[in-house]
């Protein structure tokens, strides 16, 4: 049960990752699926790219949430 919760845990953290460095490295081919294009439909650009990165936060903020848990 516990190997598993890591296996959120690192799982969440690699989700966190991608996600704040397609949108720091402004990533085409990020941007450019579907649901990248809702958002930069929505909010242009750079309004998906600043999305992302705080998406990303809160992914890496469940990640320790997760790991702190286990602990």
């Amino acid at each position: 049960m516990i190997i598993s919760k890591y296996i959120i845990s690192i799982f969440f953290a690699c989700l966190g990752t991608l996600s704040i460095c397609a949108a720091i490295a402004n990533w085409n081919w990020f941007f450019n699926t579907n649901n990248g294009k809702i958002f930069v439909r929505l909010f242009k650009r750079t309004g998906a790219r600043i999305f992302y990165i705080i998406l990303g936060t809160l992914i890496w903020i469940m990640a320790i949430s997760v790991y702190i848990e286990i602990n």
